[in-house]
């Protein structure tokens, strides 16, 4: 792995980032019921996973964070899975 030196003007790395950054349009109260929603609707032993993965990411520099961005998959999941109702 590469030096985890940060760069001046660089924002530490933190966890999951501000959702209104990730869905814009989204503000506060909103942002967090949505949050909220999603994370509720998926089973505890998913949570553990993702948290698990997330201190994972947390340790890679930029470009490693890149790269596992470009790997991941696109498009709709494989899964028929109708249990996330977000309506």
């Amino acid at each position: 792995m590469a030096d985890d030196q940060q760069q001046p003007g660089q924002k530490p790395a933190s966890g999951l980032g501000s959702l209104p950054a990730l869905v814009p349009g989204l503000q506060g109260p909103e942002a967090n019921a949505l949050q909220f929603k999603i994370k509720n609707s998926i089973c505890k032993s998913v949570q553990s996973k993702v948290d698990s993965i997330l201190q994972d990411v947390e340790k890679f520099t930029d470009i490693e964070k890149l790269y596992l961005y470009l790997k991941l998959p696109s498009g709709p999941s494989s899964g028929n899975d109708k249990r996330l109702s977000l309506g």
